[in-house]
């Protein structure tokens, strides 16, 4: 805990040195939602549907919900509960509104671009991407498209009737811009079926 807290105030510097407050704030957050989640994750067991509602600091109104991870960008996050604009500044969110992942329907993630989903920028089709839920089971998931959407003019569409559930990651674009603007980039994410994850054959794509 002391070279934690010894990296902690190091990395602090340096980015406050450079300027890098919104970059700081969103990495010391997730060692501190990382902490809230190994708790929420030593409760499940008994827990039942309900995520355990462990704040990640005494005066949050947000908790931990699962984390969100892609190895091929060396990349992971804890993923809040409630995609608001103070939530978003500490991580990616989960929108309330959308199904929970892994839940039939449409399951939506945000974050922002400057941030913890400036990796998605280099996120192609056929990407692997993984859940882990708070009774540690691991869902796998595949970028299966992408677009963007402008959100003056369209919504993204939270219904769907498909044979599983669908994944939707998104985040303000074009990436490196500045902050605002109405555009988003969205990727689906379809998951994978346990017979094709151990090689079994690749099924059809559902349509979107």
């Amino acid at each position: 805990m002391k070279r934690i807290g010894m990296a902690m105030v190091l990395v602090a510097g340096v980015l406050l040195a450079n300027g890098g407050y919104i970059q700081l704030k969103a990495m010391l957050a997730q060692w501190l939602l990382t902490d809230a989640w190994t708790r929420t994750l030593q409760e499940s067991p008994d827990s039942g549907l309900s995520v355990p509602e462990n704040k990640p600091w005494p005066w949050a109104d947000t908790y931990p919900i699962g984390e969100l991870s892609i190895p091929a960008l060396d990349s992971h996050w804890i993923v809040l509960a409630g995609s608001s604009g103070r939530n978003l500044a500490f991580a990616p969110t989960h929108m309330s509104a959308s199904a929970p992942v892994g839940a039939s329907g449409v399951s939506v993630i945000s974050a922002h671009r400057d941030t913890h989903f400036s990796a998605l920028q280099a996120l192609l089709p056929g990407t692997s991407v993984y859940w882990q839920d708070h009774h540690a089971n691991r869902l796998h998931y595949r970028v299966v498209s992408e677009a963007i959407v402008d959100v003056n003019k369209d919504r993204i569409n939270l219904e769907y009737e498909g044979p599983d559930n669908l994944l939707l990651l998104t985040t303000c674009y074009p990436f490196g811009a500045e902050p605002g603007g109405p555009l988003r980039k969205v990727f689906y994410l379809q998951p994978v079926p346990e017979d094709e994850a151990a090689g079994g054959a690749k099924p059809e794509i559902a349509s979107l």
